[in-house]
């Protein structure tokens, strides 16, 4: 009896903290502004991984404790590639930020919904996007290559 009793604890258990899977993620951004922009991987929820804390969670913590931070910079013109995995729980998934702006404090400032601050739900594999303004809002399109130079 106590065998079953065990068994039915640890099915309530493994039932109650949900299953998980391993996602990954190969992706590249190409910058078409005329500015810098701060692209940051995270998850929608925790719990996070190395490199994947939103930088509101980075906040909290010391960023000297971090070994990896989840953002990083793309000049002008220029792209940012990195290949990730992660743990997501049923109902979490990835999200890709892009951010108006380098300096984390400035970062920390725009809010969900800002016309600087793009949350993406970012599919499973590979991905590869453009950050456009569409109108004054920042938006991610399907990469394509950069138009052709004219020469006169």
């Amino acid at each position: 009896m106590t065998r079953f009793a065990g068994a039915w604890i640890y099915l309530g258990l493994a039932l109650a903290t949900g299953c998980s899977t391993t996602a990954h993620f190969d992706i590249t951004v190409t910058n078409r502004l005329s500015e810098p922009v701060t692209v940051w991987l995270t998850k929608l929820q925790g719990p996070y991984e190395d490199g994947w804390e939103p930088p509101e969670q980075v906040a909290l913590e010391s960023p000297q404790q971090q070994e990896h931070l989840g953002g990083v910079v793309v000049p002008p013109g220029q792209s940012g590639k990195t290949v990730m995995s992660a743990q997501f729980e049923q109902g979490n998934f990835a999200v890709l930020r892009v951010y108006r702006a380098t300096h984390f404090a400035a970062i920390l400032a725009i809010d969900k919904g800002s016309p600087d601050r793009l949350d993406y739900p970012l599919p499973e594999g590979k991905s590869n996007l453009d950050v456009v303004l569409e109108g004054d809002q920042l938006a991610l399109v399907p990469h394509s290559p950069a138009p052709p130079t004219t020469r006169n």
